[in-house]
């Protein structure tokens, strides 16, 4: 519809424009035949050169000119108007040889002219207002639309979701909404969700693996978030005595996806592929140390993650080992103080070697640094805010912007 708007819209363009070209070229032809006439008859009489001067000198030279009519036309027209009035446009095309008696040639041109503007705005005047002109195309088939066993077919209606996939809905729509400002009371909503099966429980871990992984920033508030959750227990479906909590399948998702991070990125072939799983990985390897913060794991399942991290000597290894220390070094350091500089001894050792390239030497150069700073990090570290807070940091941009103008 809006098509066929805007196709009538430059139609009445085209239109009016094509009116105001043919009512200018009549004007000029209507200009061209009075000159023509001022050169044919260059002696007019009195009447038709001469203005009056006044309204007494106009009433003889009315009668003058009434009396040079034929005689035939005066027992037509016993009561004749004088020959100032002024006569339609139809009898001044039909008739143009005008009388000696007619008016002057600037006054007639005006006369034409306005009456010319007229017509053109009664009859070429574009209909804007009209309704939109609707093509209607009726397509006839022969034969009857057939239907294959491949056809899309809707599996469940809408609002007739079963119960395990609306808890799903229910926890994930509570993920996405939690902010550092309405954390317990999401928290609370998420504990009144009623998780009764052993698929509820690891779909909802799942959904917070992913969720963690993929938002690294927002790690150390999942991070709390689970050290709420942990306590949510299940029946074991296939063995009926034993109990499923939160946190036993939590830990084993990480060491499944820690596992995955370390061998399963040098298996694949696209280099997009390759950095998705290695940002998955740093981000699972970010989310352990949160949660070893939050206390959801032991400190003993920490440092061997360490010491494999480093006996394996590789750069991608030693990547996810700054990567943990820079969350739980502060905290190792401060409890395990004799392990922690047998570690950082043998990342000394790596740095003056020269046998990795300039990107990790850096990298472990700065990790030693940041626990020579009591582990105070030198930039700002990345992670959620209130809203006040960037309410205050947006105030201190302005402030510095109207300084500098």
């Amino acid at each position: 519809m809006t098509d066929l708007k805007n196709r009538n819209d430059c139609l009445d363009a085209v239109v009016l424009k094509n009116n105001q070209i043919s009512q200018e070229m009549h004007q000029m032809c209507i200009k061209v035949q009075n000159l023509e006439q001022q050169h044919q008859e260059p002696q007019q009489k009195p009447c038709s050169q001469q203005k009056p001067s006044s309204p007494q000198n106009q009433e003889p030279q009315q009668k003058a000119c009434s009396q040079q009519k034929p005689s035939s036309q005066q027992n037509q027209e016993p009561q004749q108007k004088p020959c100032s009035q002024q006569k339609p446009s139809s009898q001044q095309n039909q008739e143009p040889q005008q009388k000696p008696c007619s008016q002057p040639p600037l006054e007639q041109e005006k006369s034409q002219e306005e009456q010319m503007d007229q017509n053109n705005s009664q009859h070429h005047q574009p209909q804007r207002n009209k309704e939109a002109r609707v093509i209607h195309h009726v397509i006839e088939c022969g034969e009857p639309i057939k239907s294959t066993s491949t056809a899309w077919r809707p599996t469940k209606k809408r609002g007739m979701a079963s119960d395990d996939e609306d808890i799903i809905r229910q926890f994930r729509s509570l993920l996405n909404k939690l902010t550092p400002e309405n954390f317990d009371r999401i928290i609370h909503q998420m504990k009144s969700i009623n998780i009764t099966k052993e698929g509820h429980l690891k779909d909802i871990v799942q959904l917070v693996l992913s969720k963690a992984m993929m938002e690294s920033k927002f790690s150390e508030v999942y991070a709390i978030m689970c050290s709420h959750l942990s306590k949510i227990e299940v029946q074991q479906t296939s063995k009926p005595g034993n109990i499923l909590n939160f946190r036993i399948l939590l830990i084993q998702g990480c060491h499944n996806e820690f596992k995955m991070g370390m061998d399963g990125s040098s298996s694949l072939d696209d280099a997009a592929s390759k950095e998705k799983a290695r940002q998955r990985a740093l981000g699972n390897v970010i989310f352990i140390g949160e949660l070893f913060k939050a206390e959801v794991l032991h400190e003993s399942v920490i440092s061997d993650i360490v010491r494999g991290l480093l006996k394996d000597g590789k750069e991608q290894s030693l990547e996810y080992l700054c990567r943990l220390l820079g969350v739980a070094g502060k905290i190792l350091d401060s409890t395990q103080r004799a392990m922690m500089n047998e570690h950082f001894t043998s990342l000394n050792r790596l740095v003056k070697g020269r046998k990795m390239s300039s990107r990790m030497r850096f990298m472990l150069q700065d990790l030693i640094d940041l626990r020579m700073r009591k582990w105070i990090p030198r930039r700002k570290v990345e992670r959620p805010m209130y809203l006040q807070e960037i309410r205050a940091e947006a105030c201190e941009q302005q402030q510095r912007r109207s300084h500098y103008m």
